[in-house]
């Protein structure tokens, strides 16, 4: 089951490239632009069935997570911030909580 799920992420990628390149050759700044829109298009590829009902909840997508991890690590960060000005004990217990979640 893995290792399907892995092909069709490679095919994923594959497929544009190989549609997009051909036999062409890129400068590294064009190969990275390029694979930064073909990550995007992957990420928002949903994982889940995509409902026609209106009312449904939208599919979850890899950028979904994404923003779920960025929103996290804002909400860290600031604690973390906060926590500096608190004693030295908590700050520790704080910043090894946030260790274990990583």
């Amino acid at each position: 089951m893995m290792m399907r799920f892995l092909r069709m992420n490679v095919k994923t990628v594959k497929e544009p490239l190989r549609k997009i390149l051909g036999r062409s050759l890129l400068s590294f700044e064009e190969l990275t632009t390029l694979l930064a829109e073909i990550e995007n298009i992957v990420n928002l590829c949903p994982l889940t069935y995509v409902s026609d009902d209106k009312d449904d909840p939208e599919p979850l997508t890899p950028a979904t997570f994404c923003t779920l991890v960025e929103m996290n690590l804002i909400i860290l960060c600031n604690l973390q911030s906060f926590s500096m000005k608190q004693s030295p004990k908590r700050h520790y217990n704080e910043e090894n909580c946030i260790k274990l979640c990583f």
